[in-house]
């Protein structure tokens, strides 16, 4: 089109000069209303001759709505959504600019977001540290249009390094160099995957077992076939769950309740009322545990129901303790807690602390502003 106007600017130009030139003095007027007048007919002429010629150029001209066909072709489909292709040319979508590829899904999570040659490829650092591959698998910086792991830098702020201990770079990823990579990842501390092998963290002592949570806790202190498990129970006497939950009897590689005596003398049961086992755990089984648990003293769930011990009738909260000390009278659901200002106000907690004011089931102190 450019080019048209330039020649309609020319043609124009050059019939005034011509006009202008054959006039005398003593035809002027004359000549110039004559010409006055057949200038709108020359400037459509040159017009039509310049829209014939710019269609021999560019083929037929386009209407609007072809136009927008075209290039709605390319911006709906799978291409330009995923891989940034929605520009048209010769018929074809294509990466044109780098808005393309901002768009797409392959920025957000590969981070290519930069036109590359005919493709949308990572070209800074900064396009690749946004990706979710760069917070997990070390891949933030960019080299041949791509996000790769460049460093031990890239790798040690992932998190497969703090959970698996791939804290090394090597061929664009982050892999386990050394067992020194192994010593400080989650999975050593709780599975007793301490030793490097093959690019891998994986338990392949006893002691690799021995000193990792998973013995401390569960009892899974014995490796069997790369696997730490509970293969006796005296470890499962000796962890933190048997304390707690009962889970005291090595069973097919952990650590279970097996008897009711398993659940007996430990927190779940003189806590929580949970003092028969079955199918592998502490249960409530009946009343009269709930009864001498600690949990109908202080909250007044003294009825075994479901497999918990609930509160039993409407007035069992302003018997116990807790509605004495802190203004837990009233029952809602199966728990005991403060409802009203009146709850607050009989307490100890509002007589010695002036915490006699209801706030969001809590005694609260009235303020004073």
């Amino acid at each position: 089109m450019v080019t048209c106007l330039i020649s309609l600017h020319q043609r124009v130009e050059g019939s005034l000069l011509l006009m202008i030139s054959s006039f005398d003095s003593d035809e002027m007027s004359e000549r110039v209303w004559r010409w006055v007048r057949l200038v709108p007919l020359l400037i459509l002429s040159v017009i039509a001759g310049c829209e014939r010629d710019c269609a021999d150029l560019s083929g037929p001209p386009a209407s609007s709505g072809e136009l927008v066909q075209r290039s709605a072709a390319c911006i709906h489909t799978e291409g330009c959504i995923e891989h940034g292709r929605c520009t048209e040319h010769e018929a074809r979508c294509v990466v044109g600019v780098d808005k393309d590829c901002h768009q797409s899904r392959d920025c957000v999570r590969l981070g290519l977001c930069r036109k590359v040659g005919h493709e949308c490829g990572a070209k800074w650092d900064d396009d690749c540290r946004s990706i979710r591959a760069c917070r997990e698998n070390g891949q933030c910086s960019a080299r041949d249009g791509k996000c790769v792991a460049a460093s031990r830098a890239d790798c040690i702020s992932s998190t497969n390094c703090t959970r698996l201990g791939a804290c090394s770079a090597a061929a664009g990823v982050c892999t386990v160099a050394s067992n020194a990579d192994c010593k400080d990842s989650v999975y050593c501390f709780e599975k007793g995957q301490c030793t490097a092998s093959q690019g891998r963290c994986v338990a392949a002592t006893d002691e690799d077992c021995t000193s990792s949570s998973g013995c401390v806790e569960h009892g899974r202190c014995k490796l069997i076939k790369g696997v730490c498990v509970a293969a006796a129970d005296e470890p499962c006497k000796a962890s933190k769950r048997c304390a707690l939950l009962g889970l005291c009897t090595a069973k097919e590689g952990v650590c279970v309740a097996a008897t009711d005596a398993d659940c007996a003398s430990h927190e779940i049961c003189t806590y929580h009322g949970r003092c028969r086992a079955r199918d592998g755990r502490c249960v409530v089984g009946a009343d009269e545990h709930c009864r001498a648990a600690e949990v109908c003293a202080r909250f007044a769930r003294c009825k075994a129901r479901s497999d918990a011990c609930v509160v039993e009738g409407e007035d069992a909260c302003r018997t116990r303790d807790n509605c004495r000390r802190f203004g837990w009278c009233t029952r809602i659901g199966q728990s005991c807690r403060a409802a009203t200002d009146n709850d607050c106000a009989q307490s100890e907690a509002c007589k010695l602390d002036e915490r006699c004011h209801l706030q969001e089931g809590v005694c609260v102190r009235t303020s004073r502003f």
